[in-house]
Formats: structure tokens, sequence, C-alpha cells
């Protein structure tokens, strides 16, 4: 089961990692937005007892999907969907 959770909030990091490269130069309010997701999934991260490295790796595994134009699994259509699906 812990394992379970884990992968569920590396995955959540993943794409929140892609959110937050994708929301870079959209405004304040974009900017925020994903700085908030990313609170969020590293908070479950934490709370799932993933390591830093782990964390850190599924963020910067988002951000580089983003960057060859790919999309995580499981990815919303909006940043706002992402959200609401963490909350």
């Amino acid at each position: 089961m812990a394992s379970k959770l884990i992968d569920e909030a590396l995955s959540a990091l993943t794409v929140a990692g892609y959110w937050a490269e994708r929301s870079k130069g959209a405004g304040p309010r974009g900017e925020a937005d994903a700085h908030s997701a990313l609170v969020l999934c590293r908070e479950r991260g934490e709370s799932a007892n993933a390591s830093r490295e782990q964390m850190e790796a599924a963020e910067q595994h988002g951000a580089k999907l983003w960057a060859a134009g790919q999309r995580p699994k499981g990815a919303c259509g909006s940043l706002a969907a992402f959200l609401d699906e963490l909350q």
C-alpha cells in the first residue's frame, strides 16, 4: 500500500513539474497556480514518505517532458483541472 501511495505522489509530481515548466512566463496567476500545484504534490509526496531524491526526479521528469513537447501520462488538459483533482 505504501508503494502505491508513493507511486501516486510521484506521478502527481511529474504532472506538477510539467505544469510548472509550461506555466513559466504565463503571468503571475499561471505561475502562482503552478507553484500551488507543486506545493500540494510535494506535501503528498512527503506524507507518502517518498524520498527527496524521488520527488526531485519526478518534478524534473515533468519539466523534461514539456521541453520535449510531450505530456506526462494522465496529465490534465488544464492546470485548473489538475488543481481541482489535487484538492
